[in-house]
């Protein structure tokens, strides 16, 4: 992953990149490190600490999110799923409505 394409997925600017990627390099959480082919690119690497730390952080998350799916049958799964693609195609199409304004 690059800064550029980071903030290409996320939607932000430049600046908004720069300064999460600092506070995260600070943090120890990623490394930047230069592309031999091209020292113009930079490339971000996870800590492994990080990975660690995210898994120990989202694991509660990830164990009660289990817990409260595994209460539903298939079927009304792929309903709840139904409905949250109307939602977001809803909502998206809103937005593309108000952002013509």
């Amino acid at each position: 992953m690059t800064p550029g394409r980071l903030r290409e997925e996320l939607n932000v600017t430049s600046g908004a990149v720069t300064a999460c990627l600092d506070r995260l390099e600070r943090l120890g959480h990623i490394t930047r490190t230069r592309d031999p082919a091209d020292r113009r690119v930079v490339h971000l690497r996870y800590e492994p600490s990080a990975m660690t730390m995210g898994r120990a952080y989202f694991r509660p998350l990830a164990e009660s999110t289990e817990a409260a799916r595994a209460g539903f049958t298939e079927e009304e799964l792929r309903l709840v799923l139904r409905f949250l693609r109307a939602m977001n195609e809803e909502l998206s199409a809103l937005r593309t409505r108000d952002s013509g304004r």
